[in-house]
């Protein structure tokens, strides 16, 4: 209006406006605008933002439980929340003696080595010990925190020691231990705080190399343009390592705007939908990744080529304040060790964000130092001005870089150590191979040996020494799944498989074989039961319906349970009243069902003098697995059915007794001096011996049988001879006597009476001179023997129950 009309309104109104809207507008010009990738990223990320935690805090999925010293949250304080609590500081470092300012860099928790492929985390496999050294020297740092019971890492910068001698505390006394490869840890028993110095260490700790830093990490072929910088690379180790990191930040952005909730999350997603055969894979293809991811990916690459390297973490301190350092949930951090050929060099892969917000100056930052830690810096951008480069590389020179006499140097010395390294791991495959053919724990006790006077890395043998456990576990485990089956089949009773596996956990690898043979002669019997069954069990489903359908039974009027009255449920006590059956309140009040309730006694006596050696002894060991294991299933479906089991040569021995369970793994003592369940007493028994004294087997037999008789008189009764009818003692012709005598007093009783055996027609006149022919059965082979005695048992059931209705 007033460029039209020279309105001095219009013009006031005019420089108003612009002067309210001029700070949105530089603000809206200031904002970076967030490109579509980075959007779709945190939509993605949405989903990961809560189960995220910070890193090395409980939660982390990328520590494994074995280094959970890593975790740092300060223990909760009377009337302090838990969110205040985290919200502390793990550590606070500041100058001590000559040094003026805190110290900031690399504070590494711990150094590690070995990467599990498929749950895609590294473990350090920290082999701790006692630290008890003091150190001197004016400038020094002093760390101090609150430490919780346990064992807690404390993150130092590389090359740089604890001095003992300044610890001091309050609370639970700490000790102080140092790993492998130089980290340190504080352990407690109780809440405590704690400082303690450190300083400068001269010379460094120069923890080995071992096999595990040149193992690759992952499998099959990276992106193209990846395995292509990685091909045909010139130069020494640190020159293609620092190209490879090149290529890596120029490739890759760091998550979000520098959010470590959103990196966390990024990290969390890319393990989660991510196999270990693809891991690297996806880390490979993916724009962003944060620090672990990215350095993950770096050692793959490293490795690939042959350059040793290995992963560390702990914490990146990038300013103080007040005075200190600190080290909190914001500072967690993860970076890579790379070996020059001498000495361990921190290079850092991780890259920064696409877009990333201007840092507010803080004016209350104080002024602080870099940590010398050794660690190669590049910068981000290579078009810098001179000034620029001429501070980086002098800091690069006070950070420890490498000359070119250094660096060919340290190639000649990692060649021995690959060529060292190569020969070691043909060393372990060997031990590896052995291994794998262990068949007996004394073979383990060799290896374990063998293994401790090699040259290996402690890595390797420690290795080797995680494999032997497990392949003895392995190998007690078979044992106690063979016990656990034996019980089951009740060849083996509980307390005594808790016998042996307390002797297979408690005793030493060299008296394990021994128990392990003692086992196996308990279970070579079982196997050689369990194949006799496996065998006989066909015959029994055949013949099982056809058996039990002999067999007495008992037919009771029972009421129908499914019986309905019209108002309902069916009235038991209203079945019977006139009132209810004149008025047709009842269907159907009462139903005939006929109850199967066979009832059989049954007694089996093998033969097992020395004229039943071999074959025959063979095939009436199957026989009586049969008989046994036919009435048995009887019994455990029906009941009503008891039989005894009993073995002849000079004596009679007793196998099982009617009121036994046949299947259960109970272990019963026997009289005899021997204690066990009924299967393993059937296999243990069942052998060759002396003469034959057939006559005080069979009256034994009929005592019992008859007694059984007196005791269930509606029982059907048989008796089973199983063996080839020699009598060393003469006495054929009293035996045939006996059996003919039906008085239960003087006699054998009113029994069938069967003689099985496997033979010829030779065989056969010889039984029946003893039994008759009519209770003789004999045939060539297993199959019909079992189904000519079968049809026996038909006639025979038939006519013993007319005899006794009659």
């Amino acid at each position: 209006g007033y460029v039209r009309k020279g309105d001095q309104s219009a013009y006031e109104s005019l420089v108003n406006g612009v002067r309210e809207n001029i700070p949105r507008i530089q603000q809206e010009s200031e904002e970076p605008q967030k490109d579509k990738g980075q959007e779709q990223l945190e939509k993605e990320l949405e989903q990961y933002k809560d189960q995220a935690v910070p890193p090395v805090t409980p939660g982390d999925s990328a520590i494994p439980p074995d280094d959970s010293d890593e975790y740092h949250t300060p223990p909760v304080a009377p009337g302090e929340s838990k969110e205040q609590a985290q919200a502390k500081p793990y550590f606070e470092i500041t100058p001590n003696g000559s040094s003026t300012k805190p110290l900031t860099g690399y504070y590494a928790s711990g150094r590690k080595s070995y990467y599990d492929v498929d749950s895609k985390t590294w473990s350090k496999r920290k082999r701790l010990s006692s630290y008890n050294s003091s150190a001197s020297g004016s400038e020094r740092q002093t760390i101090s925190g609150v430490t919780n019971a346990g064992l807690k890492s404390i993150p130092i910068p590389n090359g740089y020691e604890l001095d003992l001698s300044t610890l001091a505390f309050n609370g639970a006394k700490p000790e102080i231990f140092r790993d492998q490869n130089g980290c340190f840890y504080i352990k407690t028993d109780g809440n405590s705080s704690f400082s303690i110095d450190f300083l400068k260490q001269d010379p460094p700790f120069a923890g080995p190399l071992v096999a595990d830093d040149i193992i690759p990490i992952h499998r099959g072929q990276l992106s193209s343009s990846t395995e292509q910088i990685m091909t045909g690379l010139g130069g020494g180790v640190l020159e293609k390592a620092e190209k490879f990191r090149q290529y890596l930040l120029s490739k890759h952005f760091y998550p979000g705007d520098g959010d470590l909730q959103m990196a966390q999350a990024l990290q969390l997603k890319l393990r989660s939908e991510s196999t270990g055969d693809n891991y690297i894979q996806n880390l490979d293809q993916s724009e962003y990744l944060e620090c672990y991811s990215v350095n993950t990916l770096y050692i793959a690459m490293l490795r690939k080529i042959g350059i040793p390297a290995r992963l560390v973490i702990g914490h990146k301190v990038e300013r103080a304040k007040d005075g200190k350092a600190r080290i909190d949930s914001q500072t967690g951090h993860a970076w890579t060790e790379i070996w020059d050929g001498s000495a361990w060099r921190r290079m850092d892969a991780t890259p920064r964000p696409k877009q990333q917000k201007q840092d507010q100056k803080d004016d209350q930052n104080s002024p602080s130092e870099e940590a010398q830690d050794g660690g190669i810096e590049r910068p981000f951008d290579e078009a810098q001005g001179e000034q620029d480069q001429g501070e980086k590389q002098g800091q690069g020179q006070q950070m420890g870089e490498a000359s070119d006499q250094d660096i060919a140097q340290g190639e000649s010395q990692l060649n021995n150590a690959q060529e060292l390294s190569e020969h070691l791991e043909k060393q372990k495959q060997s031990l590896d191979q052995q291994l794998e053919n262990a068949e007996s724990f004394q073979d383990l006790q060799k290896l374990q040996q063998e293994a401790e006077k090699s040259d290996l890395f402690d890595d390797m043998k420690q290795d080797l020494q995680d494999r032997l456990e497990a392949k003895e576990e392995q190998m007690k485990e078979v044992i106690k799944e063979n016990l656990d089956e034996m019980v089951q089949d009740g060849f083996l009773d509980e307390e005594r498989r808790q016998e042996l596996e307390e002797q297979l956990d408690q005793q030493q690898l060299e008296e394990l074989d021994r128990v392990r043979q003692q086992i196996e002669r308990e279970s070579r019997l079982f196997n050689e039961y369990q194949d006799i069954k496996e065998e006989v069990m066909p015959l029994v489903d055949q013949w099982f319906d056809y058996f039990v359908e002999r067999l007495p039974r008992q037919e009771e009027v029972e009421l129908d349970e499914d019986s309905l009255t019209r108002q309902g449920a069916f009235n038991r006590h209203s079945v019977m009243k006139p009132r209810n059956l004149l008025f047709g309140t009842v269907k159907n009040p009462r139903m005939i069902k006929p109850s199967i309730k066979p009832k059989f006694l049954a007694s089996i006596m093998v033969d097992v003098s020395g004229s039943m050696a071999g074959e025959k002894l063979n095939m009436a060991r199957k026989q009586l697995v049969f008989y046994n294991e036919l009435f048995s299933r009887i019994s455990s479906e029906f009941g009503f059915i008891r039989y005894a089991n009993n073995i002849f040569s000079d004596n009679v021995v007793e196998l099982k007794a009617y009121d036994q369970d046949y299947e259960s793994p109970i272990r019963y003592d026997w009289g005899d001096g021997n204690r066990s369940t009924i299967k393993a007493r059937l296999m243990q028994a069942l052998h060759t011996q002396g003469g034959t004294n057939m006559l005080p087997a069979i009256q034994k037999a009929a005592r019992d049988l008859n007694r059984e008789i007196f005791e269930y008189p509606d029982y059907a009764s048989a008796f089973y001879f199983i063996g080839d009818g020699q009598d060393t003692a003469g006495n054929s012709q009293r035996i045939s006597e006996f059996l003919r005598l039906i008085d239960s007093e003087q006699g054998f009783g009113e029994h069938i009476l069967s003689a099985i055996m496997l033979g010829n027609e030779s065989q056969r006149r010889e039984l029946a001179a003893i039994f008759g022919d009519d209770h003789t059965t004999v045939a060539p082979d297993f199959d019909t023997l079992i189904e000519q005695s079968m049809y026996q048992f038909d006639e025979d059931i038939e006519t013993y129950l007319g005899d006794k209705i009659t």
